[in-house]
Parts: structure tokens; sequence; C-alpha cells
């Protein structure tokens, strides 16, 4: 099985960190706030490059006491949280190269300071149980006592425009991908819910996506807002950049 590396990005408000990690067989790449509001509520994004695992596997993640974790998004995998422990099991791996799970975790009210949220693989290779494990740091404050230190980056807004031109369950060849005329834009593969979903990225306003829309002759194109790398609605959008 050949040597990958483990991305693990996250993504703190208002700017990015990455850190870069080195292992065998699988890569993870993992995008979380580092810095968290006591109260509040956010969503995490895995994506977990499974190279030729297949069978009975396991993602784990541990959180701090009190902490609150939902899935909003499984890959076909069973959903358990007990115990502070978060448990994604799959019987058998869907046969595509990467898993994308994401979770809701809420912060407790009252809960301040720095911790770790692990994260455990557990898989079968070779009629052997193998781990990778690796961890995030997070550091969690309260707008009101740390307000003076920590406002200006929680309210820093990153809006940005893409524009969906289709989804397929099956990737798109490059040959194809190099035929749209889409000037100086890029375009994003998003593997989401066992679709290739494909982004023209990325427009700083609304009114230029909507232009792109008019010009592209793609039936069936649609806007999709971030904010900070989350999806908002557009009506969210437009309240933000007011």
């Amino acid at each position: 099985m050949k040597r990958l590396i483990n991305f693990l990005a996250i993504l703190w408000i208002g700017f990015q960190s990455v850190n870069l990690y080195s292992a065998n067989n699988i890569s993870f790449f993992v995008q979380s706030p580092s810095y968290l509001m006591s109260g509040e509520t956010y969503n995490v994004n895995v994506t977990i490059n499974r190279d030729d695992v297949k069978g009975y596997s396991k993602f784990e993640i541990e959180v701090p006491n009190g902490f609150e974790l939902e899935a909003t998004q499984t890959s076909g995998a069973n959903f358990i949280f007990d115990n502070n422990i978060a448990k994604f099991i799959w019987i058998l791996l869907p046969n595509i190269d990467e898993l994308t799970i994401s979770y809701k975790i809420t912060i407790p009210k009252n809960y301040i300071g720095k911790d770790k949220i692990f994260n455990r693989f557990f898989y079968i290779y070779n009629n052997e149980r193998q781990l990778q494990e690796f961890y995030s740091n997070i550091k969690v404050v309260n707008i009101e006592n740390d307000k003076n230190n920590f406002a200006p980056f929680l309210t820093i807004n990153e809006i940005v425009y893409k524009v969906q031109i289709g989804a397929f369950s099956n990737k798109l060849n490059n040959n194809f991908l190099n035929s749209i005329n889409i000037k100086k834009y890029k375009i994003e593969e998003v593997l989401d819910n066992y679709l290739y979903k494909y982004l023209v990225a990325d427009f700083k306003t609304l009114e230029e996506a909507q232009k792109f829309i008019e010009n592209c002759n793609i039936d069936g194109a649609f806007i999709i807002a971030f904010n900070n790398y989350q999806r908002i609605t557009i009506k969210e959008a437009k309240t933000l950049e007011k």
C-alpha cells in the first residue's frame, strides 16, 4: 500500500492554519475552527482517503466532558455518541475513494480553556487490526470575558460565492473540464454523499456569480455562498455583507 501524507487543516476564524502529518495507508483532511465560543455550535468536516482499505472500519472522535456531538453526514456509517465518544461505524466500507463525514459540535455554556479533540480510525488490513490517530488543538473562549482580545477575530466575515455546474456519480475527465470556458476562474471537485460536485470558484460578489451564470450556458447552474469556509444561505450572505 502506497505511502500517503495526512492533511490536518485547522481553519481559524478569520485566517487559516495548516499542519502536515505523515503516516502510512490512510490520509485525513479535517476542517474545523480552532477558536470556539462557549455555548455555541460549530460544523466540522472530515474527509478520509481510504486508499484500498475495505471491510469493517470505525472512526472515533473523543471530545471533552460536556461537549455534544451530532452527525450531519455519515457516508453510510452507523452513528453512536456516548460517554464523550462519537463513533462512525462501517460494517462494510462504501466502494468510493474518499469518505466524508460531518458533524455539529456544541460547546457547554460555562466551558473555557484549551483542550484537545482526539480522532482515531480503526480498520482491517492484511487480516490485522490497524489504527491511525491524531488530535486537534482547540481553545474555547467566552466573548463577554475575552471580547477585547478575541472580538476582532470573531467578527471577521470572509464571504465568497461559488457556482455549482453539475453533480455526477462518476468523476468527469480532465479533457471535458478543460473544455469549459471559465476564463479566470477555477473548477473545484467536491465528493458529497457519493456524488462528485463541480463548483466554479471563487466569486467575490453575488453579482459577479450571477453574471457568470448568465453567460456560461450551463443548464441548472446555481450559486452557493460560504462564510469562513462554512456554507450559508444566500440570504445570510446578503445580511452579513450589509
